[in-house]
């Protein structure tokens, strides 16, 4: 493969990246050792990863909730056996959502302001 098209391929690929980052919705709420959530160059796990690798049989940390978004709305929710509506967590996980849509909208409203 030629060096142009290596440089295209990764040119490719961060904007299907962008294009999934601005389409969809991931907030993940857990519990437990934030060691097991920072990489070794200090930065956090990016949620799909941390879905992708969670294992509970081995995990210093817990799931409590789970939810993804995506542009037409389709909404998958996860929350861990035993949670109630009236628990902090449960709350705090919705709050979390709803915060990250209203951002998520207002930078898209800011992008569709300056291609106007």
């Amino acid at each position: 493969m030629s060096e142009l098209s290596t440089k295209f391929e990764k040119i490719v690929k961060a904007i299907d990246e962008t294009i999934t980052d601005f389409t969809t919705l991931d907030v993940i709420t857990i519990s437990g050792d934030i060691k097991t959530i920072i990489k070794d160059d200090n930065k956090f796990i990016q949620p799909v990863e941390l879905i992708k690798n969670y294992d509970p049989k081995t995990s210093t940390i817990r799931v409590e909730a789970f939810t993804h978004v995506d542009l037409d709305q389709d909404v998958i929710q996860f929350y861990r056996d035993g949670l109630k509506e009236e628990d902090l967590t449960y709350k705090l996980h919705q709050q979390a959502v709803e915060s990250s849509k209203a951002a998520r909208q207002a930078v898209l409203n800011f992008i569709k302001e300056v291609v106007k």
